[in-house]
């Protein structure tokens, strides 16, 4: 039987010069020319073969020498040539040494780092479970029922003591008789009618025209003592721009003063004004060179900031300006004081 055998992938090929499992041309494929089969039923018109010992000498394997293509078979540089050596047994893991014997120190080993781990698991959990007991509790306990029966939550537990979260809304003139800060937010000196005054007049000046305005407040107070007063002033001008300030209920003091305008550069100037008006009451503590030189930066940032903290240095503590800016929409630009 006369084999072609590829000599990129070693495998039997079924064209002349193709290998359908490489998939690569073959100018000179090798040939042999045997007559066993290997991994392969015997034809039906014969017993045995050569691979098998069969004693007729027309079926004993042929010699490298009358193998056609020998000279095609070694020309392929450091490609060793197979050789077939009949009725030779198979090894088996056993026989050449690489099988159970190789495997038990691996297996010795893996044991050994789960157990470890293991042992690792089990006393980080019982470390948990001491510092979850508090201290009072009888660690004698026969079982853990009788544990469980000595543990009051409620008894000594650094008395944290359950609180259902509740919410509910005061009246504003409550509020406003009351005169106490909120406690959810932090205060500028400068009150809302202060900034909300100053910058319509600063606006009406720039040659824009009065539009709607509105105002309202919402006042709440919740289960765990937070206070949340909020004076809402909307201001919207003939432009469609708007400006929004928030101060609190009870002192009328500044929470956040926000900008939305579509013109960057007025945007800016408006900003400006809301800095001297915080500097009369002193939340602004940069001059007024600090102040040009910080907005100078923020116009040249402006288009590319979608949304930015963009606080100077040496601001008191808990306040936030930021900047939005989204494609085909107002540039936003708020001042806010979140407290410490």
């Amino acid at each position: 039987m006369e084999y072609r055998i590829c000599p990129i992938c070693d495998q039997k090929m079924t064209g002349a010069h193709y290998c359908v499992h490489c998939r690569q041309w073959i100018r000179n494929p090798l040939t042999i020319n045997v007559n066993y089969y290997l991994n392969e039923r015997h034809p039906d018109t014969e017993h045995d073969c050569s691979y098998h010992d069969y004693d007729d000498p027309a079926y004993k394997m042929p010699s490298p020498q009358t193998v056609p293509n020998q000279a095609a078979r070694t020309a392929v540089p450091n490609r060793p040539v197979r050789k077939v050596i009949p009725n030779q047994p198979r090894r088996t893991a056993q026989a050449s040494g690489t099988g159970g014997r190789n495997i038990l120190p691996a297996v010795v080993i893996a044991i050994f780092i789960i157990a470890m781990c293991v042992i690792t698991v089990f006393f980080s959990l019982f470390k948990a479970i001491q510092d979850w007991i508090p201290d009072d509790i009888a660690l004698s306990a026969d079982s853990l029922d009788e544990l469980l029966e000595q543990w009051d939550p409620g008894a000594d537990n650094g008395d944290y003591e359950d609180v259902e979260y509740k919410s509910w809304e005061l009246d504003e003139s409550d509020v406003a008789s009351a005169g106490v800060n909120c406690n959810s937010y932090g205060h500028f000196s400068v009150t809302g009618e202060q900034m909300a005054s100053g910058l319509a007049d600063a606006i009406l000046d720039m040659g824009y025209s009065a539009g709607s305005d509105d105002s309202f407040s919402t006042n709440t107070e919740d289960s765990f003592g937070y206070t949340s007063f909020n004076k809402y002033r909307y201001y919207t001008f003939s432009s469609g721009d708007s400006l929004s300030v928030i101060s609190d209920t009870a002192t009328d003091q500044l929470h956040s003063v926000s900008i939305s305008w579509a013109d960057p550069d007025e945007a800016l100037q408006i900003a400006k004004t809301v800095t001297a008006l915080m500097r009369d009451s002193g939340d602004w503590t940069l001059s007024e060179a600090e102040t040009a030189a910080w907005l100078d930066n923020l116009k040249n940032r402006l288009p590319e900031l979608e949304y930015e903290s963009v606080t100077p240095e040496g601001l008191g503590s808990g306040i936030d300006i930021f900047v939005a800016s989204y494609e085909s929409d107002n540039y936003y630009i708020s001042f806010n004081n979140w407290g410490d």
